[in-house]
């Protein structure tokens, strides 16, 4: 096995067993294979953007893994609907990022989202239970989100290609539009007005 491919092998065993600890060591991990990748001769513009979108994708799977799971432990009809929902979202954005995988002559190009007041950074991580409740379901979405989002950005001040950090930014956006869509949800669940 060529170095290159076991630091690709070794990144992506990281995200698989230490997920989530694993942001924290993923941007060492990725400059390492994204150097490795830098002194090959091949077409590195094409393959690492392509290597990106493949990376993605896993995530989104996770993510839909993830929400799936946590929608059959809801014991909420409300909690398992929102997790069904959210899941549906992820194998969405699997297939558009697919679809950027398949067609090179399409480029990512999400939009930036409104001002971002940073509600998931300020709520602590909630286990997944069978009895959690709705607010606390939507805060763990929400913070998986914040992960994925952080999880980029790292990626992107990683890369030293503009092409790469680009990308990494574009799919940065992406995971902060969830979150953001996330944070609206979960501010109306857990601070219900009373009249």
């Amino acid at each position: 096995m060529h170095y290159c491919q076991k630091i690709g092998r070794i990144f992506y065993i990281c995200c698989k067993i230490l997920n989530p600890e694993y942001y924290h060591c993923s941007s060492l991990f990725l400059s390492a294979y994204l150097s490795c990748k830098s002194s090959e001769n091949r077409d590195m513009k094409t393959l690492d953007y392509k290597e990106i979108l493949k990376l993605a994708i896993r995530n989104e799977i996770e993510a839909y893994e993830f929400y799936h799971s946590a929608a059959v432990k809801a014991r909420t009809e409300n909690l398992e609907s929102t997790f069904r929902e959210l899941a549906g979202e992820e194998m969405n954005h699997r297939r558009t990022l697919e679809g950027f995988l398949l067609n090179e002559s399409l480029t990512l190009n999400f939009k930036n989202s409104r001002d971002d007041f940073k509600v998931s950074e300020s709520v602590e991580l909630p286990p997944l239970t069978t009895d959690m409740s709705f607010a606390d379901g939507v805060a763990l979405a929400m913070k998986k989100e914040e992960e994925a989002m952080d999880m980029y950005k790292k990626f992107a001040a990683a890369s030293e290609d503009p092409g790469q950090k680009s990308t990494f930014l574009q799919l940065a956006a992406m995971e902060q539009g969830h979150k953001l869509k996330l944070e609206d949800l979960y501010t109306n669940a857990a601070f219900v007005e009373a009249w």
